[in-house]
């Protein structure tokens, strides 16, 4: 029969050399989800702002119908009610904004719609090699609304 001695300080393995290789090991792995989950919530917050502008463009232009005499005034004013729903957006840059066509009022049968469309970059805060090692994402957002008047 073997007798097991209870362990005191003086007769205890050394563990701490293991413990500093495991925290090396995890460690890494810790901090690029924290930074992946940060970059997945960046990536929502700013899909959902360029949402945002493109119905906030797309309700003022269906708000205030236009004629052919004043449509360069009209789209000015949509543009500028995109940017204005953007404005309160953490890091927006103004110039960045950027409208791939111009808005514009389509006659669908017996509807008039207001077609919006914006376009924002988005940028990741490291070069995560699938994205295009540091290229600006395109966030661009279409929205169609009916014509209210």
């Amino acid at each position: 029969m073997r007798v097991v001695k209870p362990r005191s300080p003086s007769n205890r393995e050394p563990r701490r050399g293991a413990a500093a290789v495991e925290f090396a090991v995890v460690l890494p792995v810790l901090i690029l989800t924290v930074v992946a989950g940060i970059d997945v919530g960046r990536f929502s917050y700013n899909t959902i702002a360029v949402t945002n502008a493109a119905r906030a463009a797309a309700g003022y232009g269906s708000m205030h119908p236009t004629s052919t005499k004043n449509l360069a005034a009209w789209q000015a004013s949509v543009e500028q009610a995109a940017q204005d729903e953007m404005t309160g957006q953490m890091g927006f840059d103004p110039g960045k904004l950027t409208f791939p066509a111009a808005p514009s009022m389509i006659t669908d049968g017996a509807f008039k719609i207001v077609e919006v469309s914006v376009s924002y970059p988005f940028q990741t805060l490291i070069k995560w090699p699938f994205l295009g090692k540091g290229t600006p994402v395109a966030l661009t957002r279409t929205v169609r609304m009916r014509l209210l008047r």
